[in-house]
């Protein structure tokens, strides 16, 4: 079970992962002047997340915002690109043209406004959720398919060591049992 422990502890860790930069961008608030109006200077308007910069292939020097800090005994940051970047990433997840290069690549870094962030960052819990739901899927189904794949590699363990299968048939079974490692990891 020694393989079984090391997945399910890696699958522990990611969902852990995924909950500690969940609870910093929830915490993350948006303070306002007396009147309800947003503050002139965009550092000002967050509470609980830091502007950053960054400097991407393209040479621009773009800001992005950040979260960091201790979440129980974790250390977790996760940062959020706050200006309109050459990707399409505000098309909807099921549309195509999602991950596709927009149009005026090479031109002026728009940054979003208050409300466009607020919505990016609403986006960005949303999404480390969804990674984190299946995370924990994988985790409720980890040990019952362990055990279904330890059963099968036990059922080709008996054919292979049956007396009515021939030495040489034998050593040519083990190793497709061996390359089908590989292969199955290729399938992926």
């Amino acid at each position: 079970m020694r393989g079984y422990e090391e997945m399910k502890k890696a699958l522990e860790e990611s969902v852990q992962w995924y909950d500690d930069r969940i609870k910093l961008w929830e915490a993350v608030k948006f303070p306002t002047k007396k009147d309800g109006t947003p503050f002139k200077t965009l550092s000002k308007n967050f509470d609980g997340a830091y502007i950053g910069k960054y400097t991407p292939v393209e040479g621009y020097s773009n800001p992005y915002l950040t979260v960091h800090g201790w979440v129980g005994d974790n250390w977790a940051d996760d940062q959020l690109q706050i200006y309109m970047d050459h990707y399409n990433k505000r098309l909807p997840q099921h549309n195509p043209d999602r991950d596709t290069r927009a149009t005026g690549f090479g031109g002026s870094n728009e940054i979003l406004t208050l409300d466009e962030i607020k919505s990016e960052v609403r986006y960005r819990i949303e999404d480390l959720k969804r990674h984190k739901a299946k995370e924990e899927r994988s985790l409720e189904l980890s040990e019952q398919k362990y055990k279904e794949v330890q059963r099968k590699l036990e059922e080709i363990r008996d054919i292979i060591g049956s007396s009515d299968v021939p030495e040489p048939l034998k050593f040519r079974l083990v190793d497709i049992v061996e390359d089908s490692g590989s292969f199955l990891r290729r399938g992926w």
